[in-house]
């Protein structure tokens, strides 16, 4: 049989509120909520602060014990159905989850987005993706630096540090009205921005962390758009080609560089690392 009380040990002004989960024989759990009382206020029978006359925290915080002790029983229901062992550390740390701190004050990506979305960029270099077994490739490194780069951005704007719980429909209105206004991003590069954010999200899920379930709704969606095809005809090519830009040298480099990048179809990466050596027979090998 399952049990799990409040209890208050010591006379001391404050003192800490335990809670004791215990299972039949498997275990028998006591660890600090972190809120502390005077125990002269606390009643062991009804688990909850007396009702005492100019204590202006003893309706919060008996709400927060209430809302705990059912978040844990939930937590240790789905938990137990799949095996994962339950100690001491468990405890603590679905305390630390429900009141949204970390378990160790030092550990900053345990609670806020930011640094956790750091943390794993810089383990991505050696996690390997599952089905193909090959490390993260830099491209995708690359795409989530932009991310942190755009979320580092949205703190200072909105002064604010996300926090895993923030990450509701409220801050997705908010980010993408950052990134369409203020940065005047496309719609279909802020999709990528919202597509990488829920990715990552979805890892600190799987790590336990205490992720707002907002991050999974319907309207916490990847906006896109049909994008329009912009090209030049052969004219406008030939115009930009056959102009003079004489007098401008480096006008004359840009127009060359531009020139052959159209008519090849290279990207700029390839075609800015041409040499004398990559053109054989009139045609160019790279």
């Amino acid at each position: 049989m399952s049990t799990l009380n409040y209890l208050v040990k010591g006379k001391l002004f404050y003192s800490n509120i335990l809670i004791r989960f215990k299972n039949g024989r498997k275990f028998d759990l006591t660890v600090s909520t972190d809120f502390k009382i005077d125990p002269n206020t606390w009643s062991p029978t009804k688990q909850k602060i007396k009702n005492t006359s100019g204590d202006k925290t003893k309706d919060l915080i008996n709400s927060h014990l209430s809302d705990l002790k059912k978040f844990i029983l939930d937590e240790f229901n789905l938990d137990n159905a799949t095996g994962v062992y339950i100690d001491k550390q468990w405890l603590q740390q679905k305390i630390a989850n429900h009141f949204n701190r970390p378990l160790n004050e030092s550990v900053t990506d345990e609670i806020y987005f930011v640094p956790f979305t750091d943390a794993f960029i810089k383990k991505a270099p050696t996690r390997l993706i599952k089905g193909i077994n090959k490390p993260v490739s830099s491209s995708t490194i690359t795409k989530y630096n932009s991310l942190l780069k755009k979320l580092k951005a949205y703190e200072t704007y909105a002064k604010t540090k996300i926090k895993f719980t923030d990450l509701d429909l409220t801050f997705y209105e908010n980010f993408v009205q950052f990134l369409k206004v203020e940065e005047t991003i496309s719609t279909n590069t802020v999709g990528k921005y919202i597509s990488t954010l829920k990715g990552i999200a979805r890892e600190a899920l799987l790590k336990g962390l205490p992720v707002n379930k907002e991050i999974n709704h319907p309207n916490f969606f990847v906006p896109t758009e049909k994008s329009k095809d912009i090209y030049l005809s052969d004219t406008e090519i030939n115009t930009i080609y056959k102009h003079n830009f004489k007098e401008d040298e480096k006008l004359e480099n840009a127009r060359d560089l531009f020139i052959i990048g159209l008519r090849t179809g290279l990207r700029i990466s390839d075609f800015l690392r041409l040499k004398q050596t990559n053109i054989k027979g009139g045609y160019i090998e790279i």
